[in-house]
């Protein structure tokens, strides 16, 4: 039986996680084109990020961090966290993401059947196992 505090608790999270998706569409909706066009998304790209899931940077560190890739290096080149954070956002198996990065037992390869960044990931772990990386 679920309790009350459980449930009250999973309500406050998903409030606060529609409160801040809607933060970022409004904050979206603010950008002029000129912005737009400096970090290369249309505006409905930018629409499509903000109205993801309200995890998806965490999801994306969190993935980053399990696959041995420092989340700062996707930082560093704002092209590829786009991207990244572009296909996690739209993402329909956030579920299995979720299961797969609390289960810390898991084969280290299963995100390769789910995740739409699966072939970006793998190209940063090659580049940071490789010497000049």
């Amino acid at each position: 039986m679920v309790s009350l505090e459980s449930t009250v608790l999973r309500a406050r999270r998903l409030l606060g996680n529609q409160l801040k998706r809607l933060r970022a569409m409004r904050e979206v909706a603010s950008f002029d084109a000129r912005e737009l066009r400096d970090i290369g998304l249309s505006r409905n790209d930018a629409s499509c990020i903000a109205a993801g899931a309200a995890d998806t940077h965490e999801r994306v560190e969190a993935m980053s961090r399990r696959l041995g890739v420092d989340p700062g290096h996707i930082a560093k080149s704002p092209w590829m966290r786009v991207d990244i954070v572009r296909a996690c956002a739209q993402c329909k198996r956030r579920g299995e993401c979720r299961l797969w990065l609390a289960d810390h037992e898991a084969d280290i390869g299963g995100y390769e059947a789910f995740c739409p960044n699966a072939e970006r990931f793998k190209a940063l772990q090659e580049g940071a196992s490789s010497p000049s990386g």
